[in-house]
């Protein structure tokens, strides 16, 4: 099959075949090993794109076929060329207006601070000032300013931010802040001690403000393994910093070709009776026995008062009886991977939330997921979801007397 590529390299004409014996035209044109293509009749007249070397062999085509063509238009590579070099000064503007456009994008403008809560003035000043002391700001230049320093430089010059991040757009430059949750001093430690990691994971970045990195960006941690040492040089200290790490949650799921399951069906019946601790039971109001064919039953039950223990325990009963009904689902063996993914992306969801020790209810920002389908031939559809996230890992943990004894 050929590609239009060569076409557009050695150039094409599209043009517009008239005359009573056109289908004699195209006939000499094919004779002559012309490659006409795109070929569309439109009552009398025949549309057709021609490669340009051929243009002066169509000329002698159409005197000899009794028949006229007129050029409906140009494409390819030749023609650009032509355009260009009738006009010398387009390809210089052009670069100059790419340059300045370069030029331009490369100084910021405008500048804010935002954070997921409002952020306040004197916050927004420290941040504007330690952003500008890293080379970023309105009428100033981005050549040559790392990012990535930029939002170290922020976090370390304000310590009450656990995160910041510069973010890019044309002239105008977003900084996002996330300030540290306020702590009581009573809850400060005070005691010397490491940050160890609270969770497995890769560490992505670290940020130290007091103490010595144990990790770099790119080792593997587990739980419990140091991040940052409590010392600094023989000086015994909190340790302090930021480390974030990638951390992930897995889970499977499954779904056959055909469910079934029962549920509830909203009717229900109560029966009430008396229960003496002999196991007897004696009815008093409502159903005697269940009117449903499947059923589940709860209790509920309330003793009554006795004597010294002279009469036999007895308890209020109140059966609550309720129906139930048969839900079948059959899927195709599409829908059921589909289902099994959604499955095992809820539970990997759900576990990654255990594994942080977060209410089912909270959100994660989710960077990364990767769905592997398992069996695919199989009935039940089988999959696995695999969630990563990106988090502060590092917990504070005390010296103990035997490391601050050395």
């Amino acid at each position: 099959m050929k590609t239009e590529l060569p076409v557009f390299f050695h150039g094409a004409v599209d043009i517009e075949i008239k005359g009573r014996f056109s289908e004699r035209f195209l006939n000499l044109a094919f004779q002559e090993g012309i490659d006409l293509r795109g070929i569309e009749y439109q009552g009398e007249k025949i549309l057709a794109r021609v490669p340009l070397k051929d243009m002066s062999k169509l000329r002698i085509i159409a005197r000899n076929s009794r028949c006229s063509f007129h050029i409906r238009g140009r494409f390819g590579l030749p023609f650009i060329v032509a355009f260009l070099r009738s006009r010398p000064l387009l390809p210089i503007m052009a670069a100059i207006a790419i340059f300045l456009f370069m030029f331009i994008s490369s100084f910021t403008f405008t500048l804010e601070v935002v954070g997921p809560y409002p952020v306040s003035e004197e916050d927004q000043a420290k941040v504007l000032a330690l952003a500008a002391e890293a080379g970023i700001e309105p009428g100033h230049s981005r050549w040559g300013v790392d990012m990535d320093e930029a939002e170290k430089h922020i976090l370390l010059g304000f310590s009450e931010l656990v995160f910041a991040q510069v973010i890019q757009d044309g002239v105008h430059v977003q900084i996002n802040v996330v300030r540290r949750v306020d702590v009581s001093p009573a809850d400060q430690p005070k005691e010397p001690g490491h940050l160890v990691a609270d969770f497995d994971g890769i560490i992505e970045d670290i940020l130290v403000r007091r103490g010595t990195a144990a990790v770099s960006s790119g080792d593997a941690v587990c739980k419990g393994d140091i991040l940052i040492y409590g010392w600094q040089g023989d000086q015994a200290l909190a340790a302090d910093g930021i480390v974030t790490a990638k951390v992930w949650g897995e889970g499977y799921g499954e779904c056959a070709l055909r469910e079934e399951w029962t549920e509830p069906s909203g009717n229900e019946v109560i029966s009430i009776g008396l229960k003496v601790d002999d196991g007897s039971f004696l009815h008093l109001a409502g159903a005697q026995e269940s009117p449903y064919e499947n059923y589940s039953v709860s209790e509920e039950t309330e003793s009554m008062l006795t004597w010294r223990k002279t009469w036999p325990t007895v308890e209020i009963v109140v059966r609550n009886i309720s129906e139930l009904v048969t839900i079948v689902n059959e899927y195709s063996a599409e829908e059921s991977q589909i289902i099994a993914r959604e499955r095992a992306e809820e539970n990997a969801y759900a576990n990654l939330l255990q594994l942080l020790g977060k209410d089912e209810d909270a959100e994660i920002t989710i960077i990364d997921k990767e769905i592997e389908d398992i069996d695919l031939d199989g009935d039940p559809s089988r999959a696995h979801v695999v969630l990563e996230t990106q988090m502060e890992i590092g917990v504070y943990s005390p010296l103990t007397e035997e490391e601050l004894s050395l």
